[in-house]
């Protein structure tokens, strides 16, 4: 796959996961997020709403996953 670039503030988690070919839940666990959040909304749009959240840790999350 690409490199962790392909991760931005304005995607979406149901995005990054489809970018990667990761599964979207697993996508979502392994990034350490609750599992009933909202895959739609864009990453910089959780800072605000899950304080400590970084798009890092989705970049993380992927690269053992690709």
């Amino acid at each position: 796959g690409t490199a962790t670039g392909t991760v931005t503030g304005s995607m979406t988690l149901r995005q990054v996961a489809k970018a990667n070919g990761v599964d979207l839940a697993v996508l979502i666990a392994e990034a350490g997020l609750p599992a009933e959040i909202n895959p739609d909304v864009p990453l910089r749009d959780f800072k605000n709403a899950l304080p400590g959240f970084e798009i890092q840790a989705v970049r993380d999350a992927i690269t053992p996953l690709r």
